[in-house]
């Protein structure tokens, strides 16, 4: 459902829920690394923890990200905007 309200396709869905991504979590210095590897897609995200940047999602859809904080080999990030491409 949230998908679906987020304006994703109903094929992209279909593939997203299908996918099982590897994701590498690393940091470097003051920035956090996301690597997320698939056989649809791979992405890399590279981002300074409380600095808001702009992504293009997997999906095509353009965000704003904010990484808030990293807690073991969890990320918490916070998303904004969205509108499909």
């Amino acid at each position: 459902m949230f998908l679906f309200l987020q304006g994703i396709p109903f094929t992209t869905r279909q593939v997203g829920i299908a996918i099982k991504p590897k994701v590498e979590i690393s940091k470097d210095g003051d920035k956090v690394v996301v690597k997320t590897l698939s056989t649809f897609k791979n992405t890399e995200i590279t981002a300074k923890l409380g600095e808001e940047f702009e992504e293009t999602t997997p999906d095509d859809r353009n965000v704003k990200v904010s990484c808030i904080k990293v807690i073991i080999f969890t990320v918490t990030c916070a998303l904004t905007g969205g509108e499909a491409i």
